[in-house]
């Protein structure tokens, strides 16, 4: 096994583990309602600095890294048309609270993605 391919393999068995270090992510297609859920990291922080003044405020800001694998194992859709990764606007759960992704990063060296979310409002 290569290097890069023992990597893919830890990388996903940190995200797949529920135990140590990830959390449930439910993932739902806002247009084809498709939900899974699978093993993620999800990290939320709530203090954002202030470019303009250099202080630090209070900013709820949350993100995930989810494995490509683990979702198209679950079935998901995640490729559009051109093959790309295209997670916009697709909803995510996790901890008890909701989301949607804003932006998306998806790493295909390592067959991972992360995604930027901002809460959503019912």
């Amino acid at each position: 096994m290569s290097q890069l391919d023992q990597a893919k393999t830890d990388y996903k068995a940190i995200l797949d583990s529920k135990d140590d270090w990830s959390v449930d992510v439910t993932v739902t297609n806002p247009i084809t309602a498709q939900t899974v859920t699978i093993a993620g990291h999800g990290m939320t922080h709530h203090l954002k600095f202030d470019l303009d003044k250099g202080q630090a405020v209070n900013s709820r800001q949350s993100h995930i890294t989810l494995s490509i694998d683990s979702l198209v194992d679950a079935g998901y859709t995640l490729f559009d048309a051109n093959n790309k990764v295209a997670l916009y606007k697709h909803n995510v759960s996790f901890s008890g609270d909701n989301y949607y992704i804003t932006e998306f990063f998806p790493d295909l060296t390592l067959n991972i993605v992360t995604c930027i979310l901002s809460v959503k409002n019912n």
